[in-house]
């Protein structure tokens, strides 16, 4: 169902499609509807999110020495941006009432990466605590540029410190995450069978360890990337309602697609 909210009036317009609300809220509440949204569309999400993945964890275990395969999370985590920008595109794809099938995803990875800055935010803006906030303007308005900064200085004021609150809060869930599934397996494992195939893990001398936490880092951002990835999203939405009434401009657009269809 498609809340459009116009001054103190709510026009509803049901849509089987598209199950998403629109309407202008509070940042904290834009991040909890983020949260609520890609709960909602989670099955598009994980199957492409963890094949890229398992695919970089691989190739980057294939390709790297042994002695250096503790890098492969590093590197994993670097490419979050790349990661993000599949997300991204298909949520946006979820947004008007599409369905994104496993396939359709991958083979449109190159239209979620390319002339996205992709690059920017693999360099100089690696650490920014607002990426998640900014990747819209970026990958959806293909803004680049004096354009792209003055659209951000439009849209920054306010979103984009929670931007940074909620960047400061995925940092810490991921390490918590990422530290729980790691000693749960560990405790589950009987002591006598762990002894023998983790000898050395606490050092980094077990080689076997190292794959494992290579796994388990690849589920950590499976479970929190989608949730990280629609809260800023949503978070840039709810700045576009506010400013721009873009709900209403959704809800124009679905009804004229329902009248068509």
């Amino acid at each position: 169902m498609l809340v459009i909210s116009c001054s103190q009036d709510e026009i509803i317009l049901p849509n089987k499609q598209n199950d998403t609300t629109l309407a202008p809220t509070s940042s904290w509440q834009a991040i909890d509807n983020g949260i609520l949204f890609a709960k909602s569309h989670y099955s598009s999400v994980w199957k492409p999110l963890i094949f890229l993945l398992l695919l970089t964890g691989l190739l980057l275990t294939i390709l790297l020495p042994e002695d250096y395969i503790q890098l492969v999370v590093f590197i994993i985590w670097w490419l979050k941006p790349f990661y993000e920008r599949l997300i991204l595109g298909i949520y946006s794809e979820c947004l008007t009432g599409s369905k994104i099938s496993f396939i359709n995803s991958l083979r449109k990875l190159k239209n979620f990466t390319f002339g996205t800055s992709l690059w920017r935010d693999l360099t100089i803006n690696r650490i920014s605590l607002i990426r998640t906030f900014r990747l819209p303007v970026y990958q959806l308005e293909k803004q680049k540029g004096e354009a792209a900064k003055y659209r951000l200085r439009v849209l920054s004021p306010a979103a984009a410190n929670r931007a940074a609150n909620l960047t400061f809060l995925a940092v810490h869930l991921e390490m918590l995450v990422s530290i729980t599934i790691l000693s749960m397996i560990w405790y589950l494992i009987p002591q006598e069978v762990g002894t023998g195939i983790f000898d050395g893990s606490f050092t980094g001398e077990s080689y076997v360890f190292q794959l494992a936490t290579i796994f388990l880092y690849c589920i950590t951002l499976l479970i929190l990337e989608p949730l990280y990835v629609a809260s800023g999203f949503n978070l840039y939405i709810n700045k576009r309602v506010i400013l721009e009434g873009w709900d209403i401009e959704i809800g124009f657009k679905n009804l004229v697609a329902r009248i068509t269809n």
